[in-house]
């Protein structure tokens, strides 16, 4: 799936039309149609990772580790409280609600794989787990978005069945 890409493919393809138009109105006029009534909590997400990136230093990519620096411990709940906002707007619409949770598995994704350095500082931290407690209800909770989605592949080289088969660990 390319939707990643959906909404600067969209505002690219706007402005190539009429560069006078202004890219931000553009983006919010995309995630409206997609993502419906949620479209200012996922506008608002979008935002959090690009400043997290811009300060990080990292490179955004496809390859980008579940622990690189923007992925921290802030950003990652703060994500999550504003994509959990975007769910509870969105619920009751089915479609809506599915767009919803394909974005949030990225996020769930990093949340399982670093759970135990992730839940050691917000304990450390004294801040608000949002997660089960358990990891495997999360693991869960992920591989049932994740067949929905039709996600057969977890990475290069390793299936979605094989990673849960380990538990949801890396090789």
């Amino acid at each position: 799936k390319m939707l990643a890409h959906a909404p600067w493919s969209f505002v690219l393809a706007k402005l190539l039309w009429n560069p006078a138009l202004d890219p931000q109105a553009l983006r919010l006029e995309f995630l409206g149609g997609y993502y419906g009534p949620a479209a200012g909590y996922v506008f608002d997400y979008m935002g959090l990772l690009e400043r997290a990136v811009q300060a990080s230093g990292d490179h955004l990519g496809c390859y980008s580790p579940p622990d690189a620096k923007f992925l921290s411990l802030d950003t990652v709940l703060r994500g999550w409280a504003i994509l959990k906002k975007a769910e509870n707007r969105v619920r009751g619409t089915l479609e809506y609600a599915r767009r919803i949770r394909s974005i949030q598995m990225p996020l769930a994704y990093v949340v399982l794989v670093r759970w135990d350095d992730l839940q050691k500082e917000a304990f450390e931290k004294n801040l608000v787990w949002p997660w089960p407690r358990a990891r495997n209800e999360w693991l869960d909770w992920f591989l049932q978005a994740a067949r929905a989605e039709k996600v057969g592949m977890i990475s290069e080289g390793q299936t979605l069945d094989d990673w849960a088969g380990k538990g949801g660990k890396s090789r």
